[in-house]
Parts: C-alpha cells; sequence; structure tokens
C-alpha cells in the first residue's frame, strides 16, 4: 500500500505497520568512501560476491550501496534491509516474494532486480546501478523545467503502471 497524505496519513501495510509520508526525507550519500565511514553493514562486507564501493543513501527499509559484482566487475545497487525488519515474524519469506514478484518486472522506468538472498540476520536485494542525479538532488536548485517536469512524470507514470499491470501496485 501507498501512502496517501490527502487521506488523513499513514496507510498501514500488509504487515500492520504505517508507511512513511509520502515526501519523507532520504538520506542521501554524503560523497564518503565505505571505507572512510566505516560504516559498511558486517553482512555486506561478509558477502564475498560484492565490494562495498560507498553508499548511496538510507531510507526507511535500509541503506543502499554501491558496489562492485566481483566476477562480473560491474557496478550494481545493493540494498541492505533493516534487521529490525527483518525480526519480524515472517519478514524474510514476504521480502523474498516481493523480490520473486519485483524481479518478473522488465520495464525502462524501472530499476532491475537482479539477486536477493538472506545474509546473516538481514536480507540483501542487488539491482541494477543506475549512475546520475537523482530527482531530489535536481530540485535542490530549483524547480525543472517543464519539460523536464513532464518528462519524469510520464516516466514515473509510465513505471507504475506497468507494475500495475503485473500485479505489484
Amino acid at each position: 500500500m501507498v501512502n496517501n497524505p490527502t487521506a488523513g496519513g499513514n496507510v498501514p501495510t500488509l504487515d500492520g505497520a504505517a508507511t512513511p509520508p509520502a515526501f519523507a526525507p532520504t538520506l542521501a550519500w554524503d560523497g564518503s568512501s565505505a571505507t572512510e565511514t566505516g560504516a559498511v553493514p558486517p553482512v555486506l562486507e561478509a558477502q564475498p560476491k560484492y565490494r562495498p564501493v560507498r553508499r548511496l543513501g538510507t531510507g526507511g527499509m535500509g541503506t543502499v550501496w554501491l558496489a562492485e559484482h566481483q566476477v562480473m566487475h560491474r557496478p550494481v545497487a545493493v540494498k541492505v534491509i533493516r534487521p529490525d525488519l527483518l525480526a519480524r515474524p515472517g519478514a524474510t519469506g514476504r521480502f523474498l516474494r516481493e523480490v520473486r514478484a519485483a524481479a518478473k518486472l522488465h520495464h525502462p522506468n524501472i530499476v532491475t532486480a537482479f539477486d536477493a538472498e538472506p545474509a546473516g540476520d538481514s536480507c540483501l536485494l542487488v539491482m541494477e546501478y543506475v549512475p546520475g542525479e537523482t530527482l531530489g538532488e535536481q530540485l535542490e536548485s530549483g524547480p525543472l523545467p517543464m519539460i523536464e517536469a513532464l518528462r519524469a512524470v510520464r516516466d514515473a507514470a509510465r513505471g507504475l503502471a506497468h507494475a500495475h499491470a503485473h500485479g505489484l501496485v
């Protein structure tokens, strides 16, 4: 479920938890490398397939890291799910079911899920890494020109429509 701020606030999710506000801040990567901050989650550091490079961002579900796939030598985004979320009964199973459903999506406006697995007391979701600025970063310097704003909304709507057509929204 999604949050609908016009309907009076948080909407409970399927497991009864409240969703964060629609425009809740996400902590963006601060520019430090993983080795500088020393904050690489132990489950990612112990994962032999991926070498953490730097933290990309932190949100309500966990932390996303830029990592190098050690065999393929390509950049990937690895989301490390927060252990407290996984402490709920059945959470790992729900996470893996959701990942399997997301893996069926293939669309230019949706980041591709490559891999997912339980790791220690957490779970890893490995996704396509898309370099560049986020929409939020672009908006920090002011409003987008109308054509760029319309393109961003159109692209997001196309991705959501594809997910909806596959029963995920």
